[in-house]
């Protein structure tokens, strides 16, 4: 394989729709050949190819965590353009590891729900200080957000317990029926 000529680098299997015209991953095939993907350091799949509404694309990494769990794999799965902290969360009680994407750098969190950086200027009442130097203010301050998002879902891995999550305030409100509705049980 590839990556073991070269030991120092992560391999990321980046699942695709197999199908012409498709626009989302087959799910069913992707879960007949977990084995051969699991391979890999990572398994990436987009955002957006998970399935066509927040709801199945969380149902869809939940049967991929499963189907990995069933077959004693831990494989990361790595979810491709989502960086904002709700979907985030959702995406990670639903069985996703890792993350990337742009939102952190489009948006200003506010208690993790993105909102241009226009409404924060008039929410924050900073209506004479330039919109660069905001900007980059907000992009400061979603970095500490993250981080602290990170830090605590690093916590909820270390044991499954959803009190680790209470930082997360509202969002968390938010978040567990999505991820009930998903078919995760969430026990509180």
């Amino acid at each position: 394989m590839l990556f073991d000529a070269h030991p120092d680098f992560t391999g990321d299997f980046l699942c695709k729709p197999t199908s012409t015209g498709a626009w989302f991953v087959d799910i069913e095939e992707l879960i007949h050949h977990v084995d051969a993907v699991a391979q890999f350091d990572l398994i990436g799949l987009t955002e957006k190819e998970l399935g066509p509404s927040l709801l199945e694309r969380c149902q869809t990494l939940l049967r991929i965590r499963c189907a990995l769990s069933a077959r004693g794999r831990e494989t990361p799965i790595h979810v491709f353009g989502c960086l904002d902290p709700a979907t985030v969360l959702a995406y990670f009680l639903c069985g996703a590891d890792v993350f990337d994407g742009l939102a952190w750098l489009r948006f200003a969190f506010r208690e993790g729900t993105p909102i241009y950086h226009a409404a924060a200027i008039v929410a924050d009442g900073a209506w004479s200080a330039y919109d660069e130097d905001l900007v980059m203010l907000h992009r400061v301050q979603n970095l500490y957000w993250l981080n602290e998002q990170q830090r605590v879902m690093r916590a909820f891995s270390r044991g499954h317990v959803f009190a680790d999550l209470e930082t997360m305030g509202g969002l968390m409100q938010q978040v567990v029926p999505l991820v009930r509705a998903a078919g995760l049980v969430v026990e509180e």
